[in-house]
């Protein structure tokens, strides 16, 4: 995906589709190692279930020109069941 420098800060760059959710809430993280600077920020919409990526921080593509993020997802009940998956995109 591609974001301009100058995109307006803390708002939704993207949907990130949660599948096979069943029944549950989800819990989205990040693998900080991947937005170690927070630039990024991600929140759950537990209506549709799914993930929204945020922007938190000015991008300067003079520093910084790509970022790989890695979103965990995380069902919030049900402890036999798979507790993560992934989504990954990059910028």
């Amino acid at each position: 995906m591609d974001v301009e420098e100058n995109t307006v800060l803390d708002k939704g760059l993207s949907i990130l589709d949660v599948v096979n959710q069943d029944i549950y809430n989800v819990r989205c993280t990040f693998n900080e190692s991947t937005n170690s600077e927070g630039v990024f920020s991600i929140t759950e919409d537990n209506t549709e279930k799914n993930c929204e990526l945020i922007l938190k921080k000015n991008l300067d593509y003079e520093t910084k020109n790509e970022y790989r993020l890695q979103v965990y997802v995380h069902r919030t009940q049900d402890q036999n069941s798979r507790k993560k998956r992934q989504a990954c995109k990059s910028l």
